[in-house]
């Protein structure tokens, strides 16, 4: 009972983080240049770093007890055959029934189609861009374990991430639809499409591990943390809103980021 209770707060987390991940998606007020709009997706985008973090979070807290069949097993059950299953309607639709030639694999055989579709599932789902990107950070994470008994490196790898996540920006798969390119390039330009994402997502995973194990070395100190987020949460919405009804928005109308 006592260690359900302590991760009661992560319970509540995890609810912000889906109440966040559905704002995002479905509070579009206004036209998309609008300030209520504009204001809308500064505040609100950025929430699957939320679920990443938690990732993080809970993959640490059960670290004591990993072993990696059970590990990967339990990631093939709950996670990826989800993702097969919800998806399976729609790739058997576009390949055998639709003929809809404007889809990136359309000019391919159909056995070809068949599993292009399901790896890169976005193409036909855009969401789903999430399971290939989080696949290659559980591929990592008991590597993960092994470098945190390391400091330095242990460290050096959140730093890095922590930077690699502010520098990168992410980026789009537009040539994935051009049926001049090369099938080979598709699969190349898909498979970095999910690694750099999946490193733009680590330092959240990290950070998320970092926390955890602080926690439980300073049991004390949580409410301290959790005010201290709370602040810096609202820090963050108030100098959102600051720039854009500053500076972003008045720019904007002027017509000077037009191409916005």
């Amino acid at each position: 009972m006592e260690k359900t209770k302590q991760l009661d707060y992560i319970t509540y987390f995890r609810g912000i983080a889906i109440f966040i991940i559905v704002a995002m998606h479905t509070m579009c007020w206004g036209r998309p240049d609008a300030p209520i709009s504009l204001t809308n997706w500064y505040i609100l985008n950025g929430g699957t770093f939320l679920f990443v973090f938690i990732a993080g979070f809970l993959f640490q807290y059960l670290s004591n007890k990993f072993e990696w069949k059970t590990y990967y097993k339990k990631k093939l059950k709950n996670v990826f055959v989800p993702y097969f299953v919800i998806l399976t309607p729609v790739v058997f639709w576009v390949t055998f029934i639709s003929h809809n030639q404007s889809l990136p694999f359309a000019n391919i055989p159909k056995y070809l189609q068949l599993p292009s579709y399901y790896i890169f599932g976005f193409l036909l789902n855009p969401p789903v861009w999430f399971m290939g990107m989080i696949f290659f950070v559980f591929l990592i994470s008991p590597l993960l374990l092994k470098i945190r008994k390391n400091k330095v490196l242990w460290y050096g790898l959140l730093l890095f991430s922590i930077l690699y996540t502010v520098l990168t920006p992410r980026f789009g798969y537009p040539l994935m639809y051009s049926h001049e390119v090369s099938l080979l390039t598709k699969y190349h330009i898909g498979f970095v499409f999910y690694v750099k994402h999946a490193l733009i997502f680590l330092s959240s995973y990290i950070m998320g591990m970092f926390l955890c194990e602080y926690i439980e070395a300073h049991k004390e100190a949580t409410k301290t943390i959790a005010r201290v987020s709370l602040f810096f949460l609202q820090l963050y919405c108030f100098l959102c809103i600051c720039y854009l009804y500053i500076d972003f928005i008045p720019q904007l109308q002027s017509g000077i980021l037009s191409d916005y």
